[in-house]
């Protein structure tokens, strides 16, 4: 089962995988009646997220195998799963506030339907002050960074050539902002926030002390 997209969050002890649907922008959810009817693609969108749980019961160990790289630090701990399908606008609610507030009531405790106009809004709101994931694809058993927005931070000191493929330009990139891609690219993890190699990182260190006990 495939889903558009997905991300991937942590706290302290738990994991969060949210499963997104982006359905069509020109579909229609809810009935301008009293009752404020759903139309067929909300009920659609609705059955989408039964059939998401079904197959995370029913795949949950290989769904599990599949995260276990990107999973670091802490990979012993849960993993809770949300469902967002993503339909049409606003204007398919219906001139109504009640039927805003009557979406609502199609959602859970673990889903939740937006339309693409609330999903503006939010980012309108907070999506400035967040910085732009970097994107993944999961293919063959590994990853492959599609979209690199921002320098990772760590992701090479757990993720190894045959976790992770990486374009040559993205590793020019990194190689010029200070990563030791030569030596990961020959299965070397990497320390120090991800961008060194563990003689490296420890040289460094050994270095700052050199420079501290002469100050003294």
């Amino acid at each position: 089962m495939k889903t558009d997209l997905a991300y991937l969050t942590k706290d302290s002890d738990q994991w969060t995988l949210v499963l997104v649907e982006l359905e069509n922008t020109t579909k229609k959810l809810l009935r301008d009646d009293d009752f404020h009817t759903p139309y067929a693609e909300l009920t659609s969108a609705r059955a989408q997220v039964d059939a998401w749980r079904s197959f995370v019961r029913d795949n949950a160990s290989n769904l599990l195998s599949s995260l276990k790289s990107i999973r670091q630090p802490c990979g012993y701990n849960s993993i809770d799963y949300k469902y967002v399908p993503i339909i049409g606008r606003d204007e398919g609610l219906g001139p109504q506030e009640q039927a805003r507030s009557a979406l609502a009531t199609y959602g859970g405790a673990d889903f939740r339907i937006l339309t693409y106009d609330s999903l503006l809004r939010h980012f309108i709101s907070f999506g400035h002050s967040r910085r732009t994931p970097n994107i993944l694809v999961h293919s063959r058993d590994r990853y492959r960074m599609k979209h690199m927005h921002h320098l990772p931070e760590s992701a090479f000191g757990y993720l190894s050539p045959s976790d992770l493929e990486l374009t040559e330009d993205q590793k020019t990139q990194l190689k010029a902002a200070g990563y030791s891609m030569d030596a990961w690219s020959a299965g070397k993890l990497l320390a120090g926030k991800g961008k060194m190699t563990s003689k490296e990182f420890m040289n460094g260190l050994g270095g700052s002390n050199d420079q501290g006990s002469g100050d003294k």
